[in-house]
């Protein structure tokens, strides 16, 4: 007959095998860290695509990048 219920060694067994996987799961966990691109050649590269739609560039502003930048550092 098949018991529903699982024996204490068959729990303690269901329980090392959790706590492998969960051990497993942290030690193949990784922060990804952001690329340190330069934020000119990714604003050129924007107005690159806006100049293919037929929309006006951008214009770069060193206060507004500069302060973008102090709140990215900040975050």
């Amino acid at each position: 007959m098949i018991s529903a219920v699982a024996s204490p060694k068959q729990m303690r067994t269901h329980r090392t095998l959790l706590l492998i996987t969960l051990l497993i799961l942290a030690f193949l966990y990784s922060p990804v860290a952001a690329q340190g691109s330069d934020p000119q050649w990714l604003f050129g590269q924007v107005n690159n695509l806006r100049g293919g739609l037929g929309l006006h560039a951008y214009v770069w502003n060193d206060q507004l990048a500069a302060a973008a930048q102090q709140q990215s550092e900040y975050m």
